[in-house]
């Protein structure tokens, strides 16, 4: 079953939401790991806006 181009958008955003907490966390130097957390998330928001886009241009 084909995701739909909202539920890559919804994927992005949420874990937007999350990388930014984890990135805040990491600034108040609460630990090395939010560092890591948000660059993970963040590179999940990179690919999924990437398929939400790629479904834009099908």
């Amino acid at each position: 079953m084909a995701k739909s181009k909202e539920t890559y958008e919804n994927v992005a955003k949420t874990f937007k939401n999350k990388a930014d907490r984890e990135w805040a966390k990491a600034k108040n130097d609460e630990g090395g790991h939010h560092y890591n957390n948000a660059k993970s998330y963040y590179e999940t928001v990179k690919k999924a806006e990437a398929k939400a886009n790629e479904m834009n241009n099908d």
